[in-house]
């Protein structure tokens, strides 16, 4: 648990440069309550947040990353927690919602979210995890702006 309440890396998934992009709220917390480890940014384009390279996908990162913070639409998430696993991130902080609180497609795509979840030995917190913080190490991962 220390990975996930201690962080020394996070991804934060789903940014864009777009003044009204969730994701960005997130690493703005990080940012602004001075979270002291690495963090990484992936969006659908290249670009800059905050003085940060925006990558285009997770796969162009580096493996074993503490942390991963996803806020993309649900039907993304099992792809993204595939590579996840690939790339050996063991805890996932799911921002997203549209899973079983939506729909019967959405109760779908949790359960194999969950079967991906299980195969790689990660652990989510979410989804709709919007409030996790540990303010002491400098990690901040709400949506409240």
């Amino acid at each position: 648990m220390d990975q996930l309440f201690y962080p020394k890396s996070v991804v934060v998934i789903g940014v864009s440069e777009s003044p009204d992009n969730l994701a960005r709220i997130i690493v703005e917390n990080l940012l602004e309550f001075q979270f002291d480890g690495e963090i990484m940014l992936v969006g659908k384009k290249e670009g800059t947040l905050f003085g940060r390279r925006i990558y285009p996908s997770l796969e162009d990162l580096r493996d074993e990353i503490d942390v991963a913070v996803i806020l993309t639409p649900a039907h993304s998430v099992p792809g993204l927690l595939e590579t996840c696993g690939k790339k050996k991130i063991r805890w996932v902080i799911l921002e997203t919602g549209g899973f079983s609180e939506y729909s019967k497609e959405g109760a779908r795509l949790e359960r194999e979210v969950l079967a991906i979840a299980r195969k790689w030995g990660i652990r989510i917190v979410g989804p709709m995890g919007s409030e996790l913080s540990m303010r002491k190490m400098g990690s901040l991962f709400p949506l409240s702006v």
